[in-house]
Protein backbone atom coordinates (compact mmCIF):
# COMPACT_ATOMS: atom_id res chain seq x y z
CA UNK A 1 0.00 0.00 0.00
CA UNK A 2 1.71 3.40 -1.18
CA UNK A 3 0.88 6.66 0.41
CA UNK A 4 2.53 10.25 0.60
CA UNK A 5 3.53 11.62 3.66
CA UNK A 6 5.16 13.89 5.63
CA UNK A 7 7.80 13.29 8.51
CA UNK A 8 7.15 15.08 11.43
CA UNK A 9 9.66 15.67 14.30
CA UNK A 10 8.51 15.60 17.95
CA UNK A 11 10.96 16.43 20.50
CA UNK A 12 14.49 16.54 19.52
CA UNK A 13 14.91 13.82 17.32
CA UNK A 14 12.13 11.23 17.76
CA UNK A 15 10.44 11.31 13.95
CA UNK A 16 8.27 9.41 12.36
CA UNK A 17 4.91 9.17 9.63
CA UNK A 18 1.62 9.12 10.51
CA UNK A 19 -0.47 6.38 8.92
CA UNK A 20 -3.78 6.78 6.88
CA UNK A 21 -6.35 4.92 9.54
CA UNK A 22 -7.67 3.04 6.10
CA UNK A 23 -4.19 1.71 5.22
CA UNK A 24 -3.74 0.45 8.30
CA UNK A 25 -6.23 -1.61 7.88
CA UNK A 26 -5.59 -2.17 4.56
CA UNK A 27 -2.80 -4.24 6.50
CA UNK A 28 -5.06 -6.09 8.79
CA UNK A 29 -2.27 -6.53 11.58
CA UNK A 30 -4.65 -4.91 14.13
CA UNK A 31 -3.64 -1.80 16.09
CA UNK A 32 0.12 -2.95 15.93
CA UNK A 33 0.69 -4.05 12.30
CA UNK A 34 4.31 -5.59 11.68
CA UNK A 35 5.19 -4.01 8.72
CA UNK A 36 8.04 -3.58 6.00
CA UNK A 37 8.49 -0.05 5.19
CA UNK A 38 9.83 1.28 1.62
CA UNK A 39 11.08 4.61 1.52
CA UNK A 40 12.90 6.30 -1.26
CA UNK A 41 14.01 2.52 -1.91
CA UNK A 42 15.16 2.19 1.51
CA UNK A 43 13.58 -0.52 2.92
CA UNK A 44 13.44 -1.79 6.90
CA UNK A 45 11.01 -3.67 9.00
CA UNK A 46 9.39 -1.56 11.69
CA UNK A 47 5.68 -1.76 13.54
CA UNK A 48 2.94 0.47 12.86
CA UNK A 49 1.22 2.00 16.53
CA UNK A 50 -2.01 3.69 17.49
CA UNK A 51 -0.14 6.47 19.34
CA UNK A 52 -2.18 9.99 20.75
CA UNK A 53 -5.41 8.76 18.87
CA UNK A 54 -3.19 8.04 15.35
CA UNK A 55 -1.37 5.60 13.67
CA UNK A 56 2.01 5.86 13.56
CA UNK A 57 5.28 4.83 11.89
CA UNK A 58 8.47 5.79 13.59
CA UNK A 59 11.60 6.28 11.65
CA UNK A 60 14.70 6.02 13.75
CA UNK A 61 18.17 8.28 12.60
CA UNK A 62 19.40 4.81 11.14
CA UNK A 63 16.66 4.24 8.61
CA UNK A 64 16.22 7.79 7.89
CA UNK A 65 19.87 8.52 6.67
CA UNK A 66 19.23 5.07 4.80
CA UNK A 67 16.35 6.38 2.89
CA UNK A 68 18.21 10.28 2.77
CA UNK A 69 15.41 11.87 4.39
CA UNK A 70 15.00 14.17 7.51
CA UNK A 71 12.45 15.70 9.42
CA UNK A 72 9.80 18.00 7.13
CA UNK A 73 10.48 16.08 4.00
CA UNK A 74 7.85 14.50 1.92
CA UNK A 75 7.95 11.14 0.79
CA UNK A 76 6.11 8.42 -0.91
CA UNK A 77 6.09 5.46 1.57
CA UNK A 78 5.40 1.92 0.73
CA UNK A 79 3.97 -0.54 3.30
CA UNK A 80 3.42 -4.14 3.10
CA UNK A 81 2.41 -6.68 5.98
CA UNK A 82 5.67 -8.48 7.38
CA UNK A 83 5.15 -11.76 6.89
CA UNK A 84 8.23 -13.02 9.01
CA UNK A 85 7.09 -10.98 12.11
CA UNK A 86 6.37 -13.53 14.81
CA UNK A 87 2.60 -14.15 15.55
CA UNK A 88 1.51 -12.15 18.66
CA UNK A 89 -0.36 -13.68 21.11
CA UNK A 90 -3.52 -11.64 21.84
CA UNK A 91 -3.48 -10.02 25.63
CA UNK A 92 -7.18 -10.37 25.97
CA UNK A 93 -8.26 -13.16 28.30
CA UNK A 94 -11.22 -15.41 26.53
CA UNK A 95 -14.31 -14.89 27.43
CA UNK A 96 -14.86 -17.43 30.54
CA UNK A 97 -15.28 -17.39 34.25
CA UNK A 98 -13.19 -15.22 36.78
CA UNK A 99 -9.26 -15.38 36.56
CA UNK A 100 -8.11 -17.11 39.35
CA UNK A 101 -4.52 -16.19 41.01
CA UNK A 102 -2.53 -17.89 43.60
CA UNK A 103 -1.00 -15.35 45.45
CA UNK A 104 0.69 -18.06 48.14
CA UNK A 105 3.13 -19.61 46.23
CA UNK A 106 0.65 -22.01 44.21
CA UNK A 107 2.36 -24.21 41.50
CA UNK A 108 -1.12 -24.61 39.32
CA UNK A 109 -4.37 -23.74 39.42
CA UNK A 110 -5.08 -27.32 40.98
CA UNK A 111 -3.74 -27.09 43.71
CA UNK A 112 -5.13 -23.17 43.89
CA UNK A 113 -8.86 -25.25 44.11
CA UNK A 114 -7.24 -28.00 46.29
CA UNK A 115 -6.20 -24.89 48.50
CA UNK A 116 -10.31 -23.01 48.11
CA UNK A 117 -11.57 -26.16 48.82
CA UNK A 118 -9.83 -26.99 51.91
CA UNK A 119 -9.88 -23.39 53.22
CA UNK A 120 -13.89 -23.66 52.65
CA UNK A 121 -14.10 -26.72 54.72
CA UNK A 122 -12.03 -24.94 57.39
CA UNK A 123 -14.62 -22.26 57.46
CA UNK A 124 -17.41 -24.20 58.10
CA UNK A 125 -15.97 -25.78 60.47
CA UNK A 126 -15.19 -22.74 62.36
CA UNK A 127 -18.70 -21.59 62.02
CA UNK A 128 -20.30 -25.18 63.29
CA UNK A 129 -17.52 -24.62 66.16
CA UNK A 130 -16.70 -21.29 67.80
CA UNK A 131 -13.29 -20.81 68.64
CA UNK A 132 -11.99 -19.65 72.23
CA UNK A 133 -9.49 -16.71 73.20
CA UNK A 134 -6.97 -18.52 72.37
CA UNK A 135 -7.84 -20.15 69.53
CA UNK A 136 -8.85 -23.50 71.01
CA UNK A 137 -12.24 -24.81 69.66
CA UNK A 138 -15.23 -24.84 72.52
CA UNK A 139 -17.48 -27.50 71.85
CA UNK A 140 -21.24 -26.50 72.40
CA UNK A 141 -23.97 -28.93 73.67
CA UNK A 142 -25.42 -30.68 76.49
CA UNK A 143 -23.58 -33.40 77.19
CA UNK A 144 -19.90 -31.94 77.03
CA UNK A 145 -20.09 -29.57 80.79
Amino acid sequence: MKFKATILLSGKTATGIEVPEHIVEGLGGGRRAAVNVTINGYRYRSTVAAMGGVFMLPISAEHRAGAGVNAGDSVLVTLTPDAAAPHRQSHRRPARGPRLSCRRGCRSLNELSRRALVADHVSVAQADHPVGARGEVQIVGDDHE
